[in-house]
C-alpha cells in the first residue's frame, strides 16, 4: 500500500521527505505465516510488521522489498524508485497510469489541456500540501501535441505557482515563468521529452498549491495538447480546473474569467514541478547528491538496464532518442539517447 505523505513522480514512484514517518502496508490477500520487509535508508532496515512505521534518514533514492510466506511458499515483491530528500519532479500520475498517457482530443473543438475552441484559455492542476515545506523552482510541462501555427510562434505561455483563494480556486500568484511557443517540445514519441518553464522566483511553499498553464492560443494550425493521465472512475482523483471566459446576456466577452474543476473527466495533467524540502525539517542535501549523477560514474562494461524518466524497465537499450536512466546495480544516471 502507497505510504501517506508521498507525492508520486515522473522519476520515481514516491517523493518523500527525510525525518516524516510513513506507513507501508502489506495488501496480500491470502493467509501470510510471517513477512519480512526491507527498507534500506530508513531508521528501519527491516521489519515484520503487517503496516510498518519508517522514517527515510538519508537522501537518496531506494528500494522497498517485501518477501511473504505461507506453506504455499514465499513470495517477493517491491517498489523501485523511492525518492527520499532528494530535488525531484512531483506530479499526481501514479507509476500505473504512465504507459497510459494519452492527450484528449475533443475532436473539431480540439484539446483538453492545450488549444481548443470553447473559451478555456487556462488550466491548472492541483496539488495537496507538503508533509515539509518545499520550494519550487521549476516546472516541467509533458506535451504529447506541439504542433504551432506561424501566427502563434511568439505567443507566450506562462507557468505560475498559485496559492488557493477562499474558494479553494487558484489564486494568488507565488511565480511565474514563460515561454514562446515556438520552444514547446513535442513529446509525443517518448513521454521522456518535457518543456521546461524557469520561474522568475523560487516559490516557498508550506500548504496545497496550483500550478496554473496558459494562455493557450486557438489559431488555425495549433494543435498543442498536454499530456493527461488516464480517464479514472473517481471524482475524488480529478486534480484538473479549468478557466472559462465570462459573457454578457449578449454572449459579449467580459474582462473576468471563472475558474472551475472538472467534476466529468477524473483526470491528472502531465505537471510536474521541481521540488525540493527545507532543511530546517528534511536535511539538506549536498549539490553532488541532489539529482542522479551524471552517465559519467557508469562503467560501460557493467551489465545495465534502461528505464523510462518515469521508471519503467524497458526489454533493451531504447532506439528512439529521448531522456532515459541507465541503472548498473546500485548507481543510477540519467542519459540522453
Amino acid at each position: 500500500g502507497s505510504p501517506k505523505g508521498h507525492y508520486y513522480s515522473p522519476e520515481a514512484n514516491f517523493v518523500v521527505p527525510l525525518n516524516y514517518e510513513l506507513t507501508f502496508t502489506d495488501e496480500t490477500e491470502e493467509d501470510v505465516d510471517s513477512r519480512l520487509w526491507q527498507f534500506p535508508g530508513t531508521d528501519t532496515p527491516t521489519s515484520t510488521e503487517k503496516s510498518p512505521k519508517v522514517k527515510y534518514i538519508k537522501a537518496g533514492q531506494y528500494d522497498v522489498d517485501l518477501s511473504v510466506t505461507n506453506s504455499a511458499g514465499t513470495s517477493a515483491t517491491y517498489v523501485h524508485g523511492i525518492n527520499a530528500g532528494l530535488k525531484s519532479l512531483i506530479w499526481n500520475i501514479p507509476a500505473s497510469e504512465n504507459e497510459s498517457l494519452a492527450i484528449v482530443n475533443l475532436a473539431n473543438f480540439g484539446y483538453y489541456g492545450g488549444s481548443n475552441w470553447l473559451d478555456i484559455p487556462a488550466f491548472a492542476e492541483h496539488f495537496d500540501a507538503p508533509v515539509a515545506p518545499i520550494t519550487i523552482e521549476e516546472v516541467n510541462v509533458y506535451f504529447g501535441a506541439a504542433t504551432i501555427s506561424k501566427k502563434s510562434e511568439d505567443t507566450q505561455i506562462t507557468v505560475s505557482i498559485c496559492l488557493p483563494d477562499a474558494n479553494g480556486l487558484p489564486g494568488e500568484v507565488v511565480a511565474s515563468g514563460s515561454l514562446p511557443c515556438n520552444e514547446l517540445i513535442d513529446a509525443s514519441q517518448t513521454v521522456n521529452d518535457p518543456t521546461t518553464f524557469f520561474l522568475n522566483n523560487d516559490a516557498e511553499i508550506n500548504s496545497e498549491f496550483f500550478v496554473v498553464i496558459g494562455d493557450f492560443p486557438h489559431n488555425t494550425g495549433d494543435e498543442i495538447a498536454m499530456f493527461c493521465s488516464p480517464r479514472r472512475h473517481d471524482v475524488s482523483q480529478s486534480t484538473v480546473y479549468h478557466q472559462l471566459i465570462d459573457y454578457d446576456e449578449n454572449y459579449q466577452p467580459l474582462d473576468t474569467r471563472t475558474w472551475v474543476k472538472n467534476t466529468d473527466e477524473f483526470l491528472s495533467f502531465a505537471i510536474a514541478p521541481l521540488i525540493s524540502f527545507k532543511k530546517e525539517n528534511s536535511g539538506i542535501i549536498t549539490p553532488s547528491e541532489d539529482t542522479l549523477p551524471d552517465s559519467s560514474a557508469i562503467s560501460p562494461d557493467a551489465p545495465a538496464s534502461y528505464y523510462t524518466i518515469s521508471g519503467q524497465l524497458l526489454p533493451a537499450r531504447p532506439s528512439i532518442p529521448g531522456l532515459y536512466i541507465l541503472r548498473q546495480g546500485n548507481r543510477a544516471a540519467k542519459i540522453r539517447i
